[in-house]
């Protein structure tokens, strides 16, 4: 919550202390972020932009992350850089 406030934007996990089931469900499929099922998820939730911090992944894992990142650039695009933040912003599907 206290990273929300940098942007006073709405936020997937709400406002509230309490944790509802779907935050556990997304915590899980965010662990592989970005592949498809994290980005369909995200996309049902109407998420447009998504805030990644580099720095809090181990040592090693952001690079792995980044590449991820770069294979989606169909729907990913990296729209802001500052310091260890990264905001992407999550565009729809491409056709198939």
């Amino acid at each position: 919550m206290l990273h929300s406030m940098g942007h006073w934007q709405r936020t997937v996990h709400g406002y509230s202390g309490i944790r509802a089931p779907l935050h556990d469900r997304l915590y899980a499929l965010l662990r592989n972020f970005p592949d498809d099922a994290s980005l369909g998820a995200l996309a049902r939730l109407d998420v447009r932009r998504i805030v990644v911090h580099t720095d809090l992944y181990p040592p090693g894992e952001w690079e792995q992350v980044s590449a991820r990142i770069g294979r989606y650039g169909n729907r990913l695009q990296l729209e802001h850089v500052a310091g260890a933040g990264r905001v992407c912003s999550l565009g729809p599907p491409a056709a198939q």
